[in-house]
């Protein structure tokens, strides 16, 4: 076992890097303290300024952040000290403007400052508090230009302003990645980001309202656009319409686009594309493409005319993919994503060198071992490496997939279990010294379908049991460094010998750890993980 000065003498030898996120004075306090003790470490802290309470923290320490987080214009000038050092890195602005606000010329006058060189991602979301129409709107789309260096932009505009330049993006030579949400924008800048940008590399649109708030224009000039690009790696276009005729012939002349996802899209030509899907229109011949995602078109796998480059396949309901066409046509396929179990087992049977992940995600059924016998198919299988069941499952399943303790398989999620048993699951992971990530959230005692969520028949173990079962399994288990299962309920009231055990077992054992969540109010809890530098948070994965 690693004692505690052998680990801060390792620690101190490494080059880490962690994000801090600060909201609050007390959050800032408390983190100063655990910046001490760990100098070693480069924290890359990220202030949220929204709150009068954080200006003076803010203005004593504005050298420490080069990423902030701006909710309210008029705290703009907080930070011009801070660009006027080039020390800001990221910046986001998260603005809500009444119809006349007298803050809109300072904010508008920020961007005309020349102080935004040092930028290399910002996020700018505008919108309005009121239902009032355009014509009623005092304020013009900020002039971006001054954002000389910046790499990652996303923009989201309320709708009642309009991107109309053409040219809107023609001064960015540093810009990698753009997104653009919920925004209303010509047609032409959008052909024109992707036909004369000799530097983004991805770009994302999010439901935009392209030409104008009555008539959407259809989005097959982009494609066009597309087909020529030779800058162009990553495409996702979430909402719209186009044709998919059109999608297809102009992904199969592109030779540089890595990832195209479609998703949201209403196609003009879909009930003709569907008859033509064995014909030469619908073929695909990319053999580039690392990720394909087209949404109803159900056959989009088993319509390649050449052998793929696919290191990704997501089946939408009602696809399937014949386990011999996958290996033959996408051989480096990595991850599958489904929503249908019926011929998984099968897949993973193949024992397919690429194949190293799997995630099911069915809404519609329990999954038993009787109606999913993947455990044998697994036992046949010596490359899957992740699991991810997102659908009802049954405790019985999960104690199995642990106890089955493959080699290979080092991650397993389960989203649902039903029937939950802590002793059967602790005791399972516990004797598995192959896994190294378990998640296991939505968790129910009850074995059938819950009509809600708070349903349970039988009520959970108390927090007591849990955390105490917790510690033991942390103890025994070292092979472990993400646990992510889901407490029970309780208030927040822990008995004081129960947080010391659990204290003594992170001291003990933090060398082991990096993830473990405890959705628990209990402030103890959390102190305690944080001193240790053990991420809770609740959406990492």
């Amino acid at each position: 076992m690693v004692n505690k000065e052998f680990r801060e003498c390792l620690v101190s030898k490494l080059s880490v890097c962690k994000q801090i996120d600060i909201s609050g004075d007390k959050q800032f306090i408390e983190f100063s303290k655990t910046r001490n003790r760990f100098q070693s470490i480069h924290f890359r802290e990220k202030v949220f300024l929204y709150s009068e309470s954080l200006e003076n923290i803010y203005d004593e320490n504005y050298q420490r952040f080069q990423s902030i987080v701006v909710c309210q214009s008029h705290m703009l000038p907080w930070i011009y000290p801070s660009l006027q050092e080039n020390i800001i890195k990221e910046l986001e602005l998260n603005i809500s403007f009444g119809i006349s606000d007298d803050d809109i010329p300072q904010f508008i006058e920020f961007f005309e400052s020349g102080l935004l060189k040092s930028i290399e991602t910002f996020n700018l979301v505008i919108y309005f508090e009121t239902e009032e129409d355009e014509d009623s709107i005092q304020m013009e789309t900020p002039n971006l230009s001054g954002l000389v260096n910046v790499e990652n932009l996303y923009l989201e505009y309320d709708n009642r302003l309009s991107i109309e330049d053409a040219h809107y993006f023609d001064d960015f030579q540093s810009l990698r990645d753009l997104s653009i949400s919920e925004t209303q924008i010509r047609l032409e800048t959008l052909v024109n980001v992707i036909k004369y940008s000799q530097s983004i590399q991805t770009i994302y649109f999010y439901h935009l309202i392209v030409g104008n708030n009555i008539q959407n224009e259809s989005y097959d000039q982009v494609f066009n656009a597309l087909g020529q690009s030779k800058t162009i790696l990553n495409c996702t276009i979430n909402g719209g319409f186009g044709s998919l005729v059109c999608l297809i012939r102009n992904l199969n002349l592109n030779t540089h686009l890595k990832v195209m996802v479609v998703d949201e899209f209403k196609f003009s030509d879909k009930n003709k594309a569907v008859g033509l899907c064995h014909f030469p229109l619908m073929i695909v011949s990319n053999p580039y493409l690392e990720k394909l995602e087209i949404n109803n078109f159900t056959k989009l796998y088993s319509n390649w005319s050449v052998v793929s480059n696919l290191k990704q396949i997501s089946l939408k309901p009602r696809q399937e993919i014949d386990p011999q066409y996958l290996v033959q046509i996408h051989p480096h396929c990595k991850t599958i994503s489904c929503q249908d179990t019926s011929n998984i087992a099968e897949i993973i049977k193949l024992n397919h060198s690429s194949l190293e992940s799997i995630s099911i995600n069915n809404r519609c059924e329990i999954v038993t071992s009787d109606n999913f016998p993947i455990v044998s198919s697994l036992q046949m299988n010596w490359h899957i490496r992740e699991l991810s069941i997102s659908t009802f499952v049954d405790i019985s399943l999960i104690v199995d997939l642990i106890q089955l303790n493959h080699k290979p398989l080092v991650k397993l999620s389960f989203c649902d279990a039903l029937g939950w048993n802590i002793t059967s699951v602790f005791s399972a992971l516990a004797e598995n010294k192959h896994l190294e990530y378990i998640s296991i959230i939505n968790v129910n005692t009850d074995s059938e379908l819950p009509i809600t969520k708070c349903t349970d028949k039988f009520p959970r173990e108390t927090i007591s049991e849990f955390l105490l079962s917790l510690c033991n399994l942390v103890n025994r288990n070292h092979q472990l460094n993400y646990i992510r299962i889901q407490v029970p309920p309780h208030t927040g009231e822990i008995p004081m010998s129960d947080i010391e055990t659990f204290r003594k077992t992170i001291q003990n054992n933090s060398q082991f750890l990096n993830h473990l969540h405890l959705y628990s109010p209990n402030k103890h809890i959390n102190e305690i993980l944080n001193r240790y530098l053990i991420d809770n948070t609740p959406y990492y994965n």
